[in-house]
């Protein structure tokens, strides 16, 4: 039997191989039996049209998104479709034995040009796993996506920040009167995520307990609508958050979604869009002192003066102050719905001046205390 087939072969612990193709296992008593049973089906997949033994990229890809689809959350489904959608584009008439390092590279150069970082990284990290399936198969021997001269160009940063004190006293004084302004507080003074926010109803709010129970994400479905379901961001999503002051009267007297549809279902991405712009435009006309029609006739006019905060600033401003006021990690976490402290101490954990200026103080405190015993050393 060809080497390459035995290298992938595993023995459990009852003694049983175990032979693997497209996410599928074969359990025999002996190497041969699991292997026969795997090349029989094989065979019967064959015959059914369903696989060859030199697949294209897409009729793999597609194949592997059907046995990969149990066991994973809706979201990661849909970004395995999408990344998988970029990389068809560009070689899905490949025949998989045919890709070469420098077909996965050109993907990247075509479909990952000026996008994040990390949505590179989750395409890289796809495209490894889809071919590595590949070489487990048998179809081919050497995984293509892991070679060096594939590796992927380096992404954006995150430009997300936490805002000034003076865009904060603006959000807080002006246009609160503005429909999208409860989905302001929330994400400020609660720190939701976008996607959490639109789905959120005031129903879920309990004013009495003083929590909110975040537990329903948007996600993009066809055209300009979002869908709703239960499957967030991270498995620690759902998750219950304070009901901080600021929010609890930013909702008071509210009902259903803080933004609706017509229906009363949620809104389509255009409405946010649109309130939102409208929102920044309200403030913006406050800033400069008039409106947009009043400054466009004018002569000599100095520069409008912009109003740059994106909503996930709001919630990146939430993570920071929870940091500047001693929150304990674990909290933040807990309340930030990650799975782990790496996100809240590599993006949000920023030193800020707040924070700069406490740490200062609280050592020349120490300092000072130390002093008297400075000087009985001397």
């Amino acid at each position: 039997m060809p080497r390459q087939k035995r290298q992938h072969l595993k023995r459990r612990k009852d003694g049983r191989y175990c032979a693997v193709f497209m996410g599928k296992q074969f359990m025999g008593r002996t190497e041969e039996e699991a292997f026969a049973l795997r090349e029989e089906y094989k065979r019967q997949l064959q015959r059914e049209g369903a696989i060859r033994e030199n697949p294209t990229v897409s009729e793999y890809a597609e194949r592997w998104l059907q046995d990969h689809r149990a066991g994973i959350r809706e979201a990661t489904h849909k970004r395995h479709e999408a990344l998988l959608r970029k990389l068809c584009a560009e070689i899905g008439d490949l025949y998989v034995r045919e890709v070469r390092p420098s077909d996965i590279k050109r993907v990247y150069s075509v479909h990952y040009a000026g996008v994040s970082d990390g949505h590179i990284k989750h395409g890289s990290a796809l495209y490894r796993t889809v071919f590595e399936s590949a070489v487990d198969d048998g179809i081919i021997q050497i995984n293509p996506a892991k070679a060096s001269s594939a590796k992927p160009h380096k992404g954006t940063k995150g430009t997300h920040r936490a805002i000034t004190p003076e865009e904060r006293l603006l959000i807080e004084t002006v246009a609160t009167d503005h429909r999208i302004y409860p989905a302001v507080m929330v994400m400020l003074y609660a720190g939701l995520r976008p996607q959490e926010v639109k789905a959120l109803r005031v129903e879920d709010v309990d004013f009495d307990a003083g929590v909110i129970h975040v537990h329903s994400f948007v996600h993009k479905a066809s055209g300009n609508q979002y869908s709703v379901d239960e499957t967030g961001k991270t498995d620690k999503a759902t998750r219950d958050v304070p009901l901080f002051a600021p929010v609890r009267k930013a909702l008071q007297g509210k009902k259903g979604y803080l933004i609706s549809a017509p229906d009363g279902g949620v809104a389509s991405r255009t409405a946010w869009t649109d309130a939102w712009e409208s929102y920044c435009h309200r403030i913006e006309c406050h800033m400069n002192g008039m409106s947009t029609q009043k400054y466009t006739r004018m002569k000599n006019k100095p520069p409008w003066k912009r109003f740059t905060v994106v909503p996930y600033d709001l919630r990146h401003s939430f993570a920071t102050w929870c940091r500047d006021h001693d929150v304990e990690l674990h909290t933040c976490v807990q309340w930030m719905g990650h799975t782990d402290a790496q996100m809240i101490l590599h993006i949000y954990d920023e030193v800020t001046d707040t924070r700069s200026k406490k740490e200062a103080e609280r050592l020349e405190k120490m300092l000072n205390h130390m002093q008297p015993d400075m000087q009985t050393e001397s």
